[in-house]
């Protein structure tokens, strides 16, 4: 699931869609322009999104710079009154109403000098450079979790990866501390318990959505030798299960990705499930697809006493045994 706060924000650093919302909001801009239905759907979230940015615990936590410079816009410019009176705006920005009569609703003004607000803070210097090194982190890991998949493969060529989503329910309230001890106990179960035979390695990422809430993105990887490859979706639940009923036990959730995985195959974009170091297309698309979207420097949390906390993790990186140097050597035969 995609956070679609982010997913605003990206659009509002666009010149051209910038000026349409606010042609949406003045009446200058028809309904049947193009994007415009797309950018209504986005823009509709936007009281729920000010909202909850409101609780953001800024002082202790850093967030992805563009979502930083949106709870900055609510502080040099909150809301008038709660956010519901701005729902029905939000949700049809345009409406019957004459220009002169739209021009001093002070709801309009508003929403018109917070998106101005928002779109000059989104393309300052600040948050391009903060941008600019979060990508820089992001494509550090992307490269070393590729060399981590690759040795894995070249130690095990046929393995079943397990894609999971592990995080908590809607409005729990849980710390990235107390995330992080959960996360450990889970880590720790993948190394005791008989569930996880045949465990050869795995990648983690935690993220923070503003509706989602803290969650991880795991990539699990088996030696195929030792689990059935064609129930990775029922294995992938299992896990999924023991992340919330003996983990977390009152209001975990999961994200079982291994079940849609033959609608990624229809589309030749799978890359987990049975995966054979033989079969280069799939392993291209683990690569290039599912472990791209978990390296992505997007939905970024970390406390701002922990600056060097990893956000995305691996398991330990397994030793290749040197190859013996020099042409191999011919037997001598002893004659009696």
């Amino acid at each position: 699931m995609r956070d679609s706060l982010e997913d605003f924000l990206n659009t509002m650093k666009d010149i051209n869609q910038y000026q349409q919302l606010q042609g949406l909001l003045t009446g200058n801009v028809l309904e049947g322009t193009p994007n415009a239905f797309a950018l209504k759907k986005l823009f509709g979230l936007l009281p729920r999104y000010i909202k909850d940015a409101v609780y953001l615990d800024t002082a202790h936590y850093h967030y992805s710079p563009e979502v930083e410079a949106f709870v900055d816009c609510l502080r040099e410019c909150p809301p008038l009154m709660d956010t519901i009176f701005l729902e029905p705006i939000c949700k049809r920005p345009t409406c019957s109403q004459s220009k002169a009569r739209i021009s001093i609703d002070p709801l309009r003004d508003y929403l018109s000098d917070f998106l101005s607000l928002l779109h000059t803070k989104l393309l300052s210097r600040q948050v391009k450079l903060a941008l600019v090194a979060q990508r820089k982190q992001a494509n550090r890991g992307f490269k070393e979790m590729k060399r981590y998949v690759d040795t894995l493969f070249s130690l095990c060529a046929n393995q079943v990866v397990i894609r999971l989503d592990l995080g908590y329910t809607s409005g729990s309230g849980t710390s990235l501390e107390q995330f992080e001890r959960d996360l450990t106990r889970f880590n720790d179960a993948i190394h005791s318990l008989p569930l996880f035979n045949g465990y050869k390695g795995h990648i983690l990422k935690i993220e923070f959505g503003l509706t989602r809430g803290l969650h991880a993105h795991v990539l699990l990887f088996f030696d195929g030798s030792k689990r059935k490859g064609s129930s990775h979706a029922y294995l992938a639940k299992l896990m999924g299960e023991y992340w919330m009923t003996t983990i977390v036990k009152t209001n975990g959730y999961y994200w079982n990705v291994n079940d849609s995985e033959s609608r990624y195959e229809t589309l030749d974009a799978s890359g987990i499930g049975i995966v054979n170091a033989s079969d280069t297309a799939k392993v291209d698309n683990l690569k290039e697809r599912v472990l791209a979207y978990l390296c992505r420097g997007k939905q970024h949390i970390k406390p701002r006493n922990k600056p060097k906390m990893r956000l995305i993790r691996r398991g330990e990186m397994p030793i290749l045994k040197d190859k013996k140097r020099g042409a191999p050597r011919k037997k001598r035969v002893l004659s009696v």
